[in-house]
């Protein structure tokens, strides 16, 4: 899973800056560290066999960015928009399995600026989780989309539906959000566009999955790659790569 990140200029009259010049600016604010983070943030999960290289996602991120806030997109197993990570995983992503993106919303926390110092924090009778104002920084909006609006969705209804929503998320949008997903159902020429896509996102990690030696698995990937449609590539791959339990 890749982070990509953008930084709003610290100067006010972005306008005139050279690119050259947004380019320093934005490489002097470090948001990798605990307690870095005082804007809020919007966090996207882009769509189906797409990353954060796209022109939507990019718009959205820029947007975000000339308000003042910081943007970031999440880049799906196997859909590094930077081309620098591969997936060395035996998992995939699909419209319902939100682990990922859950992991992603609490590895974000620590990085948001508290009111409490951390010195504070440590004591004993203080309990961020009771503490309805804990944050300076955030909060956290989440915006999907297609795909992404389905793992969107169904991460704020499974946390919601139990309690455990984090108070530092302050919403959530989608758009696109699919309301029927079956593969097989997919008519021409979609069944071919999206196979097409998956094909390709496979390709480039499959030196990544070559790691993994379960016959099964090497054998399930050539299918997949043969496979014409998104209906016979999902039943060729899914028993491997689509799973919604927690492992690995």
């Amino acid at each position: 899973i890749v982070l990509d990140w953008e930084i709003p200029l610290s100067s006010t009259n972005i306008t005139n800056a050279s690119p050259q010049q947004q380019q320093q600016q934005q490489s002097s604010v470090d948001i990798t560290k605990a307690d870095s983070i005082d804007k809020p943030v919007v966090l996207l999960v882009h769509g189906m066999n797409n990353d954060s290289t796209f022109g939507y996602v990019r718009s959205m991120m820029k947007t975000a960015t000339e308000r003042g806030w910081i943007a970031v997109c999440m880049n799906l197993r196997g859909q590094d928009g930077t081309h620098q990570v591969k997936n060395s995983t035996p998992r995939g992503y699909n419209a319902g399995y939100t682990g990922d993106l859950r992991g992603v919303v609490q590895q974000l926390k620590p990085r948001l600026k508290r009111r409490v110092s951390a010195k504070q924090r440590s004591d004993n009778n203080y309990n961020e989780d009771d503490d309805d104002d804990a944050f300076l920084g955030g909060p956290l909006f989440l915006l999907g989309y297609s795909l992404g609006g389905n793992i969107v969705t169904k991460y704020l209804g499974e946390e919601s539906l139990h309690g455990t929503l984090p108070k530092y998320i302050g919403g959530g949008a989608t758009m696109g959000n699919p309301l029927h997903i079956n593969s097989g159902t997919v008519g021409f020429p979609w069944n071919v566009i999206l196979a097409a896509g998956v094909k390709q996102s496979l390709l480039i990690n499959f030196q990544s999955f070559k790691r993994h030696h379960d016959p099964g698995f090497q054998h399930a990937m050539k299918k997949a790659l043969l496979s014409p449609t998104i209906g016979k590539l999902d039943d060729a791959a899914s028993p491997y790569l689509i799973r919604n339990d927690p492992y690995p």
